[in-house]
Order: C-alpha cells, then sequence, then structure tokens
C-alpha cells in the first residue's frame, strides 16, 4: 500500500521547484538583474499577445454577418439535400438557401469558405489564448522567484545586521 498521499504538498512543492529551475535554464538566467529582464520581455509579449487578439477579434467580428449567412444556410441544408432528392415539400426552404448562397457568393465566399474563414478564426483564437495562458504562467513564475529572491535578500540583510548590532553590543561590554 502506496504512502505517496501523505508527501503530496512535498511532491507538489518539488515539482513547483523543477519547474522554476528548467524556467530559469530555459531562459538562461544567473542573476536577479537578468531575470527581472526576463520578467519584462514577458509584459511586452503579454501586451503584444493581447494586441495580437483584439485585433484577430476585430477582424472576425466584421465577417459575423456572413458567418450568420452560413448558419442560416447550415440549418437548411437537410431541407436542400431532400429538395434536391425531389422532395418539393421543402420548395420554401430550398428558395431561402438559394437566396442565402447567392448573400454568400455577393460576398465572394461559398459556404465551405465561409466554414473554413470560421475554422481558421478558431484556430488562430485557440492558439493565441494558448499563448496567453503560457506567458501569464511564466510571468507569474518570475514574479514569485523575484518576491522569493528578494525576500531571501531582506532576511539575509537583517540577519547580517542583527549579527553587526550583537558584535557591537559585545565589544561596549568588553571595553567597559
Amino acid at each position: 500500500y502506496s504512502k505517496a498521499w501523505e508527501y503530496r504538498e512535498e511532491i507538489c512543492r518539488m515539482q513547483e521547484v523543477h519547474e522554476k529551475y528548467l524556467f530559469l535554464v530555459k531562459n538562461g538566467i544567473h542573476s536577479l538583474t537578468e531575470l527581472i529582464a526576463v520578467r519584462d520581455n514577458l509584459k511586452e509579449e503579454a501586451a503584444e499577445c493581447g494586441k495580437e487578439r483584439r485585433e484577430l477579434y476585430r477582424e472576425k467580428r466584421q465577417m459575423e454577418p456572413l458567418f450568420s449567412v452560413a448558419d442560416k444556410m447550415m440549418e437548411l441544408v437537410p431541407a436542400e439535400k431532400s429538395w434536391q432528392a425531389g422532395d418539393e415539400f421543402f420548395e420554401k426552404e430550398h428558395l431561402r438557401y438559394r437566396a442565402l448562397e447567392e448573400q454568400l457568393q455577393g460576398a465572394g465566399y461559398s459556404l465551405e469558405e465561409t466554414e473554413n474563414l470560421r475554422k481558421k478564426y478558431k484556430d488562430k483564437c485557440s492558439g493565441i489564448y494558448e499563448r496567453q495562458r503560457e506567458i501569464r504562467k511564466r510571468l507569474k513564475m518570475a514574479g514569485e522567484m523575484i518576491a522569493e529572491f528578494t525576500e531571501s535578500l531582506e532576511r539575509a540583510k537583517d540577519r547580517q545586521e542583527e549579527k553587526t548590532g550583537q558584535e557591537m553590543s559585545r565589544d561596549s561590554r568588553s571595553q567597559k
């Protein structure tokens, strides 16, 4: 019977330390100054990614009317297939489908091209989202490491001041 559950927190902490180590190695970081520079670059990257996402959403919003027409056509596809198979009951849907098809063609697209365009936007949005997520994760990690490092420097400084203060009080007692 495994007792790994007892060490869950330690295992999680070890994984976190390992991720931070890999982050430092991958970015060639050897000092606090280099870590701060990498963090600043990540902030710029995050801003650039946000700008790219906003531009993509703006482009996608301009295409929404075409996507709306394509959605309406997709709803009518089963009726259109029935019409083409000879079922005249769906004549009204067939005429609506043709009108929507002409509307898309007037904009220079076919139904297939519109669906491919929608997929392209979706894929690009997903890619940008993943990049943003990774950048945020690395940014958070860099911030945590900077905080840890400065905190440890402060503790070392406090210990040094305490040690210096103790030595000075010993010296003043020995002079009496």
